[in-house]
């Protein structure tokens, strides 16, 4: 039944139905749309996806450059044992120059004189270059001037210079994941005791197995292992020392448990002398000091972390230019490298002064997670784990305490390497 009110006309019990706002879910032109609450949550579901997926991504980006880091030092160790099958022995780990001028003898005791070392000869790269396709680079090489010479002379038609050799980045010596590899070292940039080095060195990330001792002797420390007079002491003896490597025969302990090539970091400053793949001793090219020891110290081990390793010289002044005091030791320290600044250890017999200790040592290490490369004498590349067994008792006699680690070292020490010991 209808009935008028002033409303207008009404089923009763029913009121008027005026044309109200509604509230719709609609979009002009009756689409349907998100409300803000919608939106919001999709954006939220959107940033925890990608959250999920970018460590996922990260790891297969650096499992593909840890892969081409192991092939780069596949190429690098096949190069040496073609230089082997053609020489019959090794490559030195360097050749550094034997004339009589202050601070060069054919031991390479003294690099350098007082401030211990400086960058004359070549190293083992520079002789393997015609086995890694690159002798042209080779022949510009010059062996009557220092590698850190900057002329250029024209021999038999051919350009001779050693900048140009020192300059050229190899991209089979270059690991991937290493950062700091593409800056290249610059003596110049610390004037007062890499000056004369020379500039615009090309980065390198392999470095040769030349002692487990220091690789230098100056300044009384010991013991060494890189040079002649102790060559001959099996527990000195690695593969690539100074003016002098190992044959073939000698590696008693076996080619497959004897390493031969490893990774190494390049240096975190201009100045930084660490992974220079033409620069000649350790704390460039070569591994030295790096044994294992009672308390793991130094360089012993894989990624070792211990403040006073790599006797790195400008050591404070790299830590100065990472921040003032114990703020460079940590920042060293959480850049993964460690170097010693000459004031750890006194009372060692060690010059203790402005520019650090004098690249007598170097450990291996690498920027992938938890190890690194190696290579073998007998080319393979193996895996070593940051908690392979490194603590050694070098005060017995027979030396039966070394560990796994010294034993692949040592290339004549007669101990067994357990088959899962790496």
């Amino acid at each position: 039944m209808w009935q008028f009110l002033p409303q207008g006309w009404t089923r009763r019990g029913r009121p008027v139905e005026h044309d109200q706002p509604r509230s719709s879910n609609r979009a002009v032109g009756g689409e349907p749309g998100f409300t803000l609450v919608e939106l919001l949550v999709v954006i939220t579901i959107i940033g925890i996806l990608i959250a999920l997926l970018l460590p996922a991504v990260q790891a297969a980006r650096e499992a593909a450059r840890r892969l081409q880091c192991q092939n780069n030092l596949k190429q690098c160790a096949l190069g040496v044992l073609n230089y082997e099958s053609r020489a019959k022995v090794f490559p030195p780990g360097c050749q550094m120059p034997t004339s009589p001028q202050a601070g060069r003898n054919a031991n390479c005791h003294l690099i350098g004189g007082s401030s211990g070392f400086n960058p004359a000869g070549r190293s083992w790269v520079v002789d393997c270059l015609p086995f890694l396709d690159n002798q042209p680079l080779y022949d510009a090489y010059n062996p009557a001037k220092d590698m850190s010479d900057n002329t250029a002379t024209v021999i038999n038609g051919i350009t001779k210079s050693n900048f140009t050799v020192r300059s050229t980045w190899l991209p089979f010596m270059l690991c991937p994941s290493d950062t700091f590899n593409r800056v290249a070292f610059s003596g110049s940039t610390y004037a007062s005791y890499t000056g004369s080095w020379g500039d615009n060195w090309a980065r390198g990330n392999y470095a040769g197995n030349a002692t487990p001792g220091a690789f230098l002797n100056n300044n009384g420390f010991s013991p060494y292992g890189a040079n002649a007079d102790q060559w001959a002491v099996r527990w000195y003896r690695g593969v690539m020392g100074c003016n002098l490597s190992v044959k073939m025969a000698d590696i008693t302990d076996g080619t497959s448990n004897t390493v031969m090539l490893g990774e190494i970091r390049a240096g975190i400053t201009s100045f930084d002398s660490r992974g220079v793949w033409a620069m000649a001793g350790a704390c460039s090219s070569l591994l030295a000091a790096y044994r294992g020891t009672p308390g793991g110290e130094g360089s012993s081990g894989p990624n070792n972390m211990f403040e006073g390793g790599d006797d790195v010289i400008a050591c404070p002044a790299i830590m100065a230019a990472l921040g003032k005091g114990r703020t460079g030791k940590s920042v060293v320290a959480k850049l993964g490298m460690s170097c010693s600044d000459g004031t750890l250890m006194t009372g060692m017999g060690q010059f203790s002064g402005a520019e650090g200790w004098h690249n007598q040592q170097q450990g291996m290490r690498s920027m992938h997670l938890n190890g690194l490369f190696v290579a073998m004498c007998d080319g393979s590349v193996h895996w070593i784990s940051d908690f392979i067994e490194v603590q050694s008792d070098w005060s017995d006699p027979p030396r039966s305490k070394i560990s796994t680690w010294d034993r692949l070292i040592l290339s004549a020490d007669s101990y067994v390497v357990p088959a899962n010991a790496f």
